[in-house]
């Protein structure tokens, strides 16, 4: 059997340039009047906007950005160009030295502290071992990158970085792994309610059980996939899981929505000038004509799929397309030329160490080996089959699976039951908000009704103390005018009097002489009572002095 090849969705986050032409343009003006490090800065903007739809022309800004910084060190902007020109080369799939610029981003960002810039590096850089089928190498990446997220809290890329970790493990023909962390992954995309995410997720699992021959749960997983694709209107998903679905009526002998699906991707991905998948959708359209035993016209679509996997290199693609050639050319019997690519993809396939493709291999050599009548080397070559099938499936493999799936939906229907308490929760506090509201209402309107009250008393005993100080006033204005006319009385008295000489009459202002007790009883409250002083009396009445002192 040829093996038919499906659809992954690898999330490899690479920095978006999807810039409008205006931002291009009005960068490309910039560059032709600034110089020193603006430019450079500039350089290396350009290199970056440029590297995934046109990376040849990135790589051009990006090898100037990289000349002028030997005048103008500044490691954010080296950082930048590096990366851009990984990602550009990664478009070229010229993916030794994508890597090369990959590490050096990489140890830069490291050397700077800055772990955004290492987490990108990072999974950047597993993307390019992953197309180089260094398996191993883009998982260690992709854990390290996992560990950056927690750090900063960044849940969507460990999400995508879990995803992506299922998809090589996968291609490792580690199927009870690969289910692990699709469902790690679905976990947090279902949390976050990322509809990319979970239709990614739905067509990675349904790929696992498809694998496990259970097609109906595939073909579940594959039409959510597809129509939350259709929500998102994202054509180069909606192909993939076009391509899955047609897989699914292979496995189940219908060839007619086989081909109606395969042809409905193929035009999609066509009209993108997607040349991984139009490889992959041409090796299953190539693959179903065979089971149709139309076998030329199968080996037309398996070359033009070979085409394009040698122009990208894909070695994990490679192997697959060899291992359906060789067994074309054993339906036509044409047994040496079945060889030659039966060898050619064994040896591919232990180059990059994958169980799947190298147990793959094996079966086609020994098919191959049987029908040449050389059934020593067939029946060593089926051994060979056996025992790697044993290691990659076995009956702890599938219980683990069974296990990880129960898991799932346990602690799916355990989330919903969380969901639910938190929105009664929600209610309960949104009821002793409005009880504890409605209270508060009461007190505030008790505190104004006693502040209102209150009020009114202070308004009466101010007044009635206004009234106590106008009546105060009114006898200290009494008082006053009483004060005043005293003072007045006593500015009469005050000044020069005139006073006679001999009879000591004072003469007041109209002229008139009066006796000084007339005088000061007509203008002070004082009154007179008459006497005699002892010298007088001396004079005047001796007999009554001597009689008065005579002690003296």
């Amino acid at each position: 059997m040829t093996k038919i090849l499906l659809s992954l969705f690898i999330f490899l986050f690479l920095i978006n340039h999807l810039l409008g032409q205006t931002d291009k343009d009005s960068l490309e003006v910039k560059l032709k009047i600034v110089s020193g490090k603006e430019k450079v800065d500039v350089l290396a903007e350009l290199t970056e906007i440029y590297s995934e739809n046109t990376p040849k022309k990135a790589i051009d800004y990006g090898k100037q950005a990289l000349e002028s910084l030997q005048r103008f060190p500044d490691d954010e902007i080296e950082f930048k160009a590096l990366y851009a020109l990984s990602v550009a080369y990664k478009e070229l799939h010229e993916y030794k030295t994508a890597l090369e610029y990959g590490e050096k981003a990489r140890e830069l960002a490291e050397k700077m502290g800055d772990n955004e810039g290492l987490s990108k590096a990072l999974i950047n850089n597993g993307g390019i071992n992953y197309e180089l089928s260094e398996f191993y190498l883009a998982v260690e990446n992709y854990f390290k990158a996992i560990e950056i997220f927690k750090e900063i809290g960044n849940d969507q890329e460990i999400a995508n970085t879990l995803n992506g970790i299922g998809i090589i493990y996968w291609y490792m023909g580690e199927n009870d792994r690969a289910l692990e962390y699709y469902f790690k992954a679905l976990k947090v995309f279902e949390e976050l309610g990322a509809k990319r995410g979970i239709a990614s997720a739905f067509n990675n699992i349904g790929i696992i059980y498809r694998d496990l021959k259970n097609d109906d749960k595939a073909l579940e997983y594959f039409f959510k996939a597809l129509k939350v694709f259709e929500e998102l209107d994202d054509k180069k998903s909606i192909a993939n899981a076009l391509n899955n679905i047609g897989i699914i009526y292979h496995d189940l002998g219908d060839y007619d929505l086989t081909l109606e699906y395969f042809f409905k991707a193929l035009r999609i991905r066509e009209e993108l000038d997607d040349k991984y998948n139009i490889a992959l959708t041409l090796n299953n359209i190539g693959e179903t004509y065979l089971i149709l035993d139309e076998f030329e016209r199968s080996l037309d679509y398996y070359f033009k799929s070979l085409k394009i996997i040698e122009e990208i290199d894909n070695k994990w693609l490679l192997v697959n397309i060899l291992n359906n050639i060789s067994k074309s050319y054993l339906e036509l019997g044409r047994g040496k030329e079945a060889l030659e690519q039966a060898d050619r993809a064994l040896a591919t396939a232990l180059d990059i160490k994958v169980k799947g493709l190298i147990s793959a291999s094996y079966i086609t050599l020994s098919d191959i080996y049987s029908q040449m009548k050389d059934y020593q080397k067939a029946l060593e070559y089926h051994k060979l089959y056996k025992t790697m099938s044993d290691s990659i499936f076995n009956e702890e493999s599938s219980e683990k699976i069974a296990e990880i799936q129960t898991k799932y939906e346990t602690e799916r229907k355990e989330n919903e039951i969380r969901i639910l308490k938190k929105g009664k929760e929600k209610q309960t506090i949104l009821r002793n908000v409005l009880i504890i509201g409605f209270l508060v209402v009461v007190i505030i309107t008790l505190i104004l009704y006693k502040s209102n009250r209150l009020r009114k008393m202070l308004n009466i005993k101010l007044e009635k103390h206004n009234l106590e100080i106008a009546a105060k006033n009114e006898e200290l204005s009494q008082l006053n005018s009483q004060l005043h006319h005293a003072l007045k009385e006593i500015k009469n008295l005050s000044g020069l009097l005139p006073i006679c000489s001999n009879c000591k009459k004072i003469r007041d202002d109209k002229g008139y002489w009066q006796q000084v007790e007339v005088y000061f009883t007509e203008h002070s409250e004082a009154q007179f009572s008459h006497g005699i002083c002892p010298d007088c009396m001396k004079e005047l009445y001796p007999e009554f002095y001597r009689e008065k002192y005579n002690h003296d």
